[in-house]
């Protein structure tokens, strides 16, 4: 509501998508515990990006992160991450969206080696 005239202003048509957990009933608290770690919450969004947010995406933050005790990622994490960026990047019909989070080796190795 606060940003929505000067939107309107500069012809900007804002639409927020956000990802959620699937439904957590009927599962144990452990296996709970398993499907919020890192990235393992939107395995299924990340299979269905193009049908889910479109090909008109303008920028994708991440922000499920797994980290171990040394600040960085387990490896299922960073997997699951660059399927979802790769399904991101993927989709678009005539521009890349631009990428915020995430770990970064994963979008070094995107940025480096994507074509």
């Amino acid at each position: 509501q606060m940003l929505g005239p000067l939107f309107e202003k500069l012809n900007v048509h804002l639409v927020v998508r956000a990802i959620g957990l699937p439904p957590l009933t009927g599962l144990s608290s452990q296996d709970e515990n398993e499907l919020m770690m890192g990235g393992r919450s939107t395995l299924i969004h990340s299979l269905g990006w193009s049908s889910i947010y479109g090909s008109d995406v303008d920028m994708v933050v991440w922000d499920d992160y797994n980290l171990e005790e040394n600040g960085k990622s387990d490896e299922t994490a960073k997997a699951l991450f660059d399927l979802f960026a790769r399904q991101a990047l993927l989709a678009g019909d005539t521009s890349l969206p631009f990428l915020w989070g995430g770990d970064f080796d994963v979008l070094r190795n995107l940025h480096q080696n994507a074509d």
